[in-house]
């Protein structure tokens, strides 16, 4: 019975239905959770995405809401969320669960078309056999929906975002492989796949960054998979002169491209690594470690190894600093060599191998990105679980219903991981406690953990307060970069009565000279803000004065917006706080967001005369950089009335 079979073909598909049900279920008690990092800013305090009707301003304000710019994909289909269902953070997971098996699916008929191909067209060794090259598809996408690894996708909510670019860049190599091998003539069919190729790129990259590895992924599947490499060589070298003119033409756009994009790109990453604890050298070093972690993950996966966080993974300072170092890169350059090898002799496992390869060029390279995240794994593991697949079901030692059988029990034993990890996700403490537990030199599993005890100290838990204290004084010593604990600490002492330490400002201020701007000291240093704020005549500011008055010097237009309302807001020093609102505009290149910043300033002390000038110079910014302040900008209007209209001589 051949792999198009109509009877098979409906047994296959009832079966991927009941994977899916019942991986549906394993997730279920895990939705009920909350939101978690990245979910507050992109979610939760993102006003842009509650969007309450569908006219043309709001989804475009929807679409360029995400903080650090692109990505208007997965920001539009927030927004969307939001319009259907409300701001229900359940609503966004199921969404996100959706998503997840859809993209599941789609691997699985991809898996069927890979096969498809490569039955008609190479030998598939041992994996010939059609009565076992059947359940390859099958089975690889049933794992790769149950993998535990692959949850923090879907249950971390802003994490849609690599859902979606895995999604589009799924689509686009299924349908790539539709149109190449379709009977079409070759005007209609190359026209189809420019098409198909561009809008699924465009919507794979617009979810987020790394789907422009789709391009990858079509170049693997037609060199490793439909081309023979050397032959297609031979093959350009015999060209005609109007053919090789052409390809060498190519060549020479490609270098330039090289040259002016991807060097001035490399160079940007190397410059990145300023504010990191961590070299170039050391990077690339440990992805090695990280990358086996990875594998170990999606072939034996265990909850106490997995973790939202992994800060705590060591770096590699050489190649025997730590020994795994060495032996990492010994079965990845193996594995990189089994992949070549295997090019002409047995090309799904060449395929497999490269595919997993591909999908970590990117994130687990030299780019200065944190060491390691799950969610990186996310559509490269489907690679891994491929060649799982392929290997068991293709085994001369191994009887096809045993293999089978093997499978089955080993997907059961996935699941329950899943089922399992989705329970721990269902309850934010449960949550922070397990990883805090299991990773106990994790600075931010700890310092997530400690925010639990620290607002069980606030209503009057005496015993949380001092664990939330030893906690985060520990976190201090081990956290090089982030100043999230000694933020925390001052929280704390605000709010019960833990004793207020001044050294708590002092390391905080070192670490800041030393690592400058990240995400995570800006919102550490926003939250006290909006506290001293609130509370400016219940409590001391002064000691904290020192601190602020460093952002100053930082250069970094978002530390000096929070300097300019430390003195406006808590000090009530007007003159400097504007000075600094405009400086914080001015080092930002008078971004829109920034000139907003100072419009409300100047509103707020009612500086009329300078809220004129502010608002004519916004007024005359394009459409485009508004659009997402159009609200803003009415309510503006209607505050000031004709205060800004010229006056009649």
């Amino acid at each position: 019975m051949a792999l198009e079979n109509p009877r098979y073909r409906g047994v296959a598909y009832i079966a991927m239905l009941l994977a899916t049900l019942i991986v549906f279920w394993a997730y279920w008690i895990g939705l009920r959770g909350g939101i978690y990092f990245d979910d507050t800013h992109v979610i939760q305090e993102n006003p842009h995405i509650q969007v309450e009707q569908l006219d043309r301003s709001s989804l475009v304000a929807a679409a360029k809401s995400f903080a650090a710019g692109g990505r208007e994909v997965s920001m539009l289909s927030f927004g969307l969320n939001y319009y259907l269902f409300g701001e229900y953070i359940f609503s966004f997971k199921v969404v996100n669960l959706a998503l997840h098996l859809l993209t599941g699916w789609l691997l699985y008929l991809l898996g069927v078309a890979l096969l498809s191909a490569l039955r008609g067209r190479h030998d598939l060794g041992a994996a010939g056999d059609r009565s076992v090259q059947r359940f390859i598809p099958l089975t690889a996408a049933a794992f790769w929906i149950a993998a535990p690894i692959n949850l923090g996708p879907v249950l971390y909510i802003s994490q849609r975002m690599t859902i979606l670019a895995s999604l589009f860049t799924v689509l686009g190599i299924l349908l790539y492989l539709r149109i190449r091998l379709s009977g079409l003539r070759p005007a209609p069919k190359m026209g189809l796949l420019a098409v198909s190729t561009f809008l699924c790129t465009f919507l794979a990259y617009h979810a987020k960054e790394n789907g422009i590895l789709l391009i990858g992924y079509l170049a693997l599947v037609e060199f490793v998979l439909l081309q023979d490499i050397d032959r297609w060589v031979i093959s350009r070298i015999r060209a005609s002169m109007v053919a090789k003119a052409v390809v060498l033409l190519c060549a020479l756009v490609a270098g330039w491209l090289a040259w002016e994009v991807a060097l001035p790109f490399v160079e940007r990453q190397v410059h990145g690594y300023d504010g990191r604890d961590f070299t170039l050298y050391e990077r690339v070093l440990t992805q090695f470690r990280a990358i086996s972690f990875y594998i170990s993950q999606v072939l034996v996966p265990n909850n106490a190894e997995l973790s939202m966080w992994h800060d705590d993974f060591p770096v590699s300072k050489g190649l025997l600093q730590p020994v795994t170092t060495l032996v990492a890169i010994v079965v990845i350059v193996g594995l990189i060599l089994l992949a070549l090898v295997s090019i002409r002799r047995n090309r799904l496992i060449s395929f497999s191998i490269f595919w997993f390869f591909l999908g970590h060029s990117l994130e687990s390279t030299f780019i200065p990105l944190e060491m390691v995240h799950e969610h990186r794994n996310y559509l490269p593991s489907w690679g891994i679980l491929l060649l799982l697949s392929y290997v068991v079901l293709s085994s001369k030692m191994i009887r096809p219903r045993m293999a089978l059988v093997i499978l089955g029990g080993f997907w059961v034993f996935n699941v329950g991981v899943l089922h399992a990890r989705a329970q721990i996700w269902s309850n934010d403490v449960v949550k922070a406690g397990h990883e805090a537990r299991y990773h106990p030199d994790s600075p931010m599993a700890q310092f997530n953990y400690a925010r639990y005890l620290f607002l069980a100290g606030r209503t009057g838990d005496t015993e949380a307060a001092a664990a939330a204290e030893r906690l985060l004084e520990h976190n201090i010593t081990i956290d090089r970069s982030s100043i999230a604990s000694e933020m925390l600490l001052v929280m704390l002492a605000y709010t019960t009565d833990i004793e207020f330490k001044e050294e708590w400002i002092r390391r905080a201020m070192d670490k800041l000279e030393t690592y400058g701007y990240t995400a995570v000291n800006s919102r550490a240093l926003s939250g006290v803000l909006e506290y001293l704020q609130e509370q400016k005549d219940k409590v001391d500011a002064t000691p904290l004065a020192p601190l602020y008055k460093l952002l100053e010097d930082l250069d970094h237009p978002q530390l000096i917006t929070l300097a300019a309302v430390f003195q406006l807001e808590v000090q009530e020093n007007a003159e400097k706080g504007l000075a600094l609102m405009e400086r914080a505009a001015e080092r930002a290149n008078y971004r829109p967001a920034y000139r907003f910043n100072l419009l409300r300033a100047q509103i707020k002390l009612r500086r009329t005369e300078e809220v004129c000038r502010s608002l004519e110079e916004i007024r005359g910014l394009p459409f485009e950089e508004l659009v997402m302040f159009q609200k803003e900008l009415a309510d503006v209007d209607r505050f000031l009335g004709d205060a800004c209209d010229p006056q009649p001589l």
